[in-house]
């Protein structure tokens, strides 16, 4: 995961959390939180990255 504001990630850490947990249940991946100075989409704050295997 890529943010433009880590301190605003951790403030917020609970909320999203809460939203996982709804969305995806308590399988977490293993992930990181990598500060940027700018994401692609210049008016995004966080930019997913991942990986999907298949039996």
């Amino acid at each position: 995961m890529y943010t433009t504001d880590v301190a605003d990630y951790r403030a917020h850490a609970p909320a999203l959390g809460r939203v996982w947990r709804r969305l995806a249940g308590r399988h977490y991946p293993a992930m990181a939180v990598v500060g940027v100075v700018r994401l692609w989409d210049e008016q995004a704050h966080v930019e997913l990255d991942g990986i999907a295997l298949l039996p």
